[in-house]
């Protein structure tokens, strides 16, 4: 049996190579999640415990029907410390949290214990079984009428769902840009899906080209359509939360919606692409003869069929989830103005019709493909009428011609006098050349994809090695701002006069210290309650730490740095000083949250450690300006030319923060690139104190 099942070489090689990718694969999602989540919600003492309700010792249900104020129930604990206790628990009447609470019923509670003292009450109806059940029905269904091909479906959407729990999320959670995770994402998971139904075929390839090409046509129009609308992941409604998150992690929360829509297109585009590929493949096999041109009109009619029901699917899909807004919307009466201009109308018409976009993208893409490369796997050997012998086998059409007849193939005419010659030429290479073709096109597609695939998988692991090694590099840095002070250092901080100044948080700088690392340091800026928190350093020119770390290593994410013009360094009128805006939120991105006014609200002050110890600084103006503009002048002639700069600053700014500034102050101005087509820069202005 096993004999029989590893018989063919072909067929080892690519279980082979499936294995060694499949392993590859599983190590590097475990990689990827080896995280530490910060913990934002203090959850000591707190858990969620499933009971059995005893007994309602005071209801809440009024003569109407409906519930008001809270249930006193008491509870059979079914799990934690207080398993199999009887305990009285408090059931709120809200419509997101508690429940109904009848005897017998299941529920889940929330147990808070400090000390002696525990308290109880009904977080939700026990849900488990009723989800886990709807979930297997599903399946079942599935597997039941879809057969062999509904198991490997099955396979396929867990995968899909793994990939988004164990891969899209722990990316997104690094640093790593939510667009590009999500079509790594796509990638992976429309090769794993395709694989399962279609296997190793041309039909299975074309739906994987065309399904990867319609996802990135999707996410690109959204882009486009988010930058000409000025519409970003920043406009969303939970934008408060998700800000949150992304001041305590490393996730870029303006790129989440994107990314979204690429993960909600892909199903659809999916199914469109394999049924597209699927006919084309169907009628090539029962009409050989036909021309690409005509599989690709076959093709087009077909999906011409599905461009309307799958592009109504995605549509319906996102106006069903905003039937909420619609109808308020309607009852409120807005004006279409109004209603038009919204974001959240503009973000949902841009999700719709950007994956509508995809969908029918993708028919003409599979269909092209697909019509190309079937047709050519798909000649047959050469009627007889058109050589005047009968087809050759492949035997034959490798064999050497006898000596009489390659005799005669020299006193044949050149081929510029015989015009035939060139098609009987043709002819004759076409017959030796398809059975090679039909033999090794299947090795060769997987030996191009494995290339493929490793070479994304080397630039992706080199972007991310660049990220990691940037970061160790300036934890390092922050680590010798907070480790015990050795005593020779701090003798000579005192001889040189030098302070050594420390921070409520555990962070002392110490410019001796910094400068031994690096001559060219030359401060410390800090954040407080951000990850924004670097050393300050200043070239020769302002372009080589662009690309080098504070420890002079090559990077991407490059270095906080001082303007190499200003001379008396930071503290001068003046401190301009720069840094990227990395995708990852590190080095400057976190400055492009002052856009917003709450940010601001939250985070009003800096700090700049210099050679003359800590500075308070006061941020007084925000905006965005061009590079070559008179936001990155340094050098005044008088007084009264550089108070009508401050001026200038302070009316350019997005919001009033109330800092006074005057023709005396000095300031600290911070610039970042915006990471969008224009070429413009963000930049925020303090008063050093």
């Amino acid at each position: 049996m096993l004999k029989k099942l590893f018989a063919d070489k072909r067929a080892n090689a690519r279980r082979a190579v499936i294995a060694v990718l499949a392993v590859g694969f599983l190590i590097f999602v475990y990689f990827i999640n080896q995280v530490q989540k910060p913990e934002l919600v203090t959850t000591v003492g707190r858990t969620f415990e499933r009971a059995k309700v005893v007994e309602v010792v005071k209801d809440n249900l009024q003569e109407d029907g409906r519930r008001y104020g809270e249930q006193t129930v008491r509870l059979l604990m079914l799990s934690g410390l207080q398993k199999g206790e009887t305990v009285e628990a408090t059931s709120s009447a809200g419509y997101l949290f508690g429940a109904g609470c009848t005897p017998g019923m299941e529920v889940i509670t929330i147990q808070s214990v400090s000390g002696d003292i525990s308290v109880t009450s009904v977080y939700s109806a026990n849900r488990e079984p009723v989800v886990y059940a709807f979930v297997l029905l599903f399946f079942l269904i599935l597997c039941v009428i879809g057969g062999k091909q509904g198991v490997k479906a099955s396979i396929g959407l867990i995968f899909t769902l793994a990939c988004i729990i164990l891969l899209y999320i722990p990316l997104i959670f690094r640093g790593f840009s939510p667009f590009w995770a999500a079509v790594l994402v796509a990638i992976v998971t429309t090769l794993v899906t395709m694989y399962l139904i279609g296997g190793p075929s041309k039909k299975t390839a074309c739906a994987i080209v065309g399904s990867i090409a319609g996802v990135i046509i999707a996410g690109l129009a959204a882009t486009g359509f988010g930058y000409f609308a000025g519409i970003s992941g920043n406009n969303v409604s939970d934008i408060e939360n998700l800000l949150f998150l992304g001041e305590n992690t490393k996730i870029q929360v303006s790129g989440l919606l994107f990314s979204g829509l690429l993960i909600a297109s892909l199903g659809a585009v999916m199914d469109v692409a394999i049924s597209v590929a699927s006919t084309i493949n169907e009628i090539q096999e029962q009409n050989p003869s036909l021309s690409r041109m005509e599989l690709f009109r076959s093709g087009i009619s077909v999906g011409r069929d599905m461009m309307g029901t799958m592009s109504n699917t995605l549509i319906l899909a996102f106006a069903g989830g905003s039937v909420s807004v619609l109808v308020t919307n309607y009852v409120y009466n807005l004006p279409y103005v109004q209603i038009i201009n919204s974001y959240g109308i503009g973000i949902e018409i841009m999700q719709a019709f950007s994956g509508s976009m995809g969908v029918v993208l993708t028919v003409p893409i599979v269909a092209a493909v697909s019509a190309f490369s079937m047709a050519s796997a798909h000649t047959g050997p050469v009627p007889a009428e058109e050589t005047g012998a009968g087809p050759l086998t492949q035997a034959e059409a490798f064999a050497a011609p006898p000596e009489e007849e390659a005799l005669q193939v020299t006193e044949k005419p050149a081929l510029s006098e015989n015009p035939d010659a060139f098609r009987e030429l043709f002819i004759l290479v076409k017959r030796k050349a398809a059975p090679v073709i039909r033999g090794y096109w299947k090795p060769a597609v997987a030996v191009i994809c494995l290339l493929i695939l490793v070479f994304c998988g080397s630039r992706f692991y080199a972007v991310y090695s660049d990220y990691e090694n940037g970061r160790k590099e300036y934890e390092k840095a922050a680590q010798t701002m907070s480790e015990p002070f050795p005593p020779s250092s701090s003798a000579a901080a005192r001889q040189s006069g030098v302070p050594v100044t420390p921070a409520a948080d555990g962070f002392a700088f110490d410019y001796q210290k910094l400068t031994a690392q690096n001559s060219d340091a030359v401060g410390w800026l800090r954040l407080p309650k951000t990850n924004l928190s670097y050393p300050i350093v200043q070239g020769k020119d302002n372009a080589y730490y662009l690309n080098h770390t504070f420890y002079k290593n090559n990077s991407s994410m490059g270095a906080i740095f001082l303007d190499y013009r200003i001379e008396s360094g930071p503290g001068s009128k003046n401190s301009i000083v720069y840094g990227h805006n990395m995708r990852s939120g590190a080095m400057f991105a976190a400055l492009c949250n002052f856009r917003e006014k709450g940010y601001y609200e939250q985070h009003p002050e800096m700090e700049l450690y210099s050679k003359a110890g800590k500075a308070d600084c006061k941020i007084f103006s925000v905006h965005e300006a061009k590079p070559d503009s008179e936001t990155y002048t340094y050098s005044f002639s008088d007084q009264s030319s550089y108070g009508s700069y401050l001026q200038k600053m302070k009316k350019l700014s997005l919001y009033d923060t109330g800092v006074e500034t005057n023709a005396e102050s000095r300031i600290l101005t911070l610039s970042t690139c915006v990471n969008d087509a224009r070429d413009m820069r963000f930049v925020v202005h303090a008063v050093i104190l």
